[in-house]
């Protein structure tokens, strides 16, 4: 009974902990079903095929826009407004007046602050760690190539050598000294950025277990009850998240319907001329169709490419699987004549040509065809390097065990 409350909430209104890490995978299943898209259309577009090569740049431009009106609009990032949650300011009290018009709850906005950290959070941080990790994929290749050109040519560079070549060139040349420091300047400079590689490569292990291993302490412990907490960024912000209620959804529903209106109000009682207002109506009204079907959208195409993803990926098994039986058996090679081998071949084929005995875990030498006791195969070839009954060249590696059914079969017996 120890872990019966494991995954519950901390307080009332607090979600459990897969709920928020459902929350969490949306915008990654987001991410695979945009690059899904864009790698099926890049294939007959050219500009589909660009926007895949800055898959990062673009969904990050797309997050910023889904975040930030998400926070606006609903105090909740984009995944945790789909999945009814909200963003509240930890350890801030309501305003009196809201405490009284919400007697079973308080009503609790995020500050202009709170909200700017939150879309930097979630927007750049996974931004720039995805750079990160491609500027390390990168440089390490290259590092590790540049060591082996280095070791196979024995050349080394050293900062002796160069500032010697450097300063025997200032006296050969009448422009010596601008040349000097011009070289020297270059050298200085290729030797930082070898140098800043060097430290991308030995620090961004450390920096990116460091920042899991944090992660996931915060993670433990709101799911064991110790935090409100569900992630360090949670902490930084000085917020958690909470579950929306009816009343709550009523409210935010009832207040974005009289901020319209009263948009709308303003701009029919202005002195504008009638097309303009129009033209502001019309583009507000569609502004705001899109703002609410957003989220729909985005997620009937996740599931919409998701579902096509499967569904390609059956008919290519089904139709390789098809063409893969519909080829004939290709027939077997012919069989090794034994000759050249020090052992002969045995009259009984359910016997070892090695020990003349009934054969123990039958072993096959793969290139031969020929089946023989573990023990006894494994220490001719071990002490030979050659078939017992051919006299092929063979190692340890060519030895193949067969299971009950395997040696007694037809195909085997012929190679006996």
């Amino acid at each position: 009974m120890a872990f019966s409350g494991v995954g519950s909430s901390l307080t009332r209104d607090s979600p459990t902990f897969f709920e928020m890490l459902a929350a969490e995978r949306l915008m990654n299943t987001l991410q695979d079903a945009i690059s899904y898209g864009l790698s099926v259309y890049g294939q007959r577009s050219e500009v589909c095929r660009r926007l895949l090569e800055n898959e990062d740049d673009l969904f990050f431009l797309i997050r910023v826009i889904l975040e930030s009106h998400a926070l606006k609009s609903y105090n909740a990032s984009f995944a945790e407004h789909v999945y009814g949650l909200r963003r509240v300011p930890y350890g801030r009290k309501a305003p009196p007046q809201e405490e009284q018009k919400t007697t079973d709850r308080c009503v609790l906005l995020l500050t202009n602050r709170q909200k700017h950290l939150s879309v930097v959070l979630m927007t750049l941080a996974p931004f720039l760690r995805a750079k990160l990790m491609k500027m390390y994929t990168n440089y390490s290749s290259n590092s590790t190539d540049q060591h082996s050109n280095n070791n196979n040519h024995g050349a080394t560079v050293c900062w002796k050598d160069v500032l010697d070549a450097l300063w025997k060139r200032r006296h050969n040349r009448d422009d010596r000294k601008i040349h000097y420091y011009r070289n020297l300047m270059d050298t200085i400079q290729m030797f930082s950025r070898q140098h800043a590689k060097r430290l991308c490569v030995k620090a961004v292990p450390w920096l990116h277990t460091s920042a899991h291993m944090v992660d996931l302490c915060y993670k433990l412990l709101y799911l064991l009850q110790k935090s409100p907490y569900y992630s360090p960024a949670h902490h930084f912000i000085g917020i958690r998240v909470a579950q929306l209620s009816a009343d709550d959804v009523a409210r935010s529903r009832h207040e974005k319907m009289v901020h319209r209106q009263s948009i709308l109000d303003g701009i029919q009682k202005s002195t504008a001329p009638l097309p303009f207002k129009l033209l502001r109506i019309g583009s507000l009204k569609m502004k705001h169709y899109v703002s609410d079907h957003t989220t729909t959208a985005l997620i009937l195409a996740v599931f919409g490419f998701k579902v096509l993803e499967w569904w390609y990926t059956t008919a290519e098994e089904q139709a390789q699987g098809a063409s893969l039986s519909s080829l004939p058996v290709p027939v077997p090679p012919p069989a090794i004549p034994p000759i050249g081998g020090m052992y002969a071949l045995p009259k009984d084929c359910s016997l070892c040509a090695i020990c003349q005995e009934k054969r123990k875990n039958p072993t096959m030498v793969s290139h031969t065809g020929y089946v023989f006791c573990y023990p006894c195969v494994f220490k001719h070839v071990s002490e030979q390097g050659v078939c017992p009954v051919t006299g092929l060249v063979t190692d340890i590696s060519d030895l193949r065990r067969l299971y009950d059914g395997m040696a007694s079969s037809g195909s085997t017996q012929s190679f006996i």
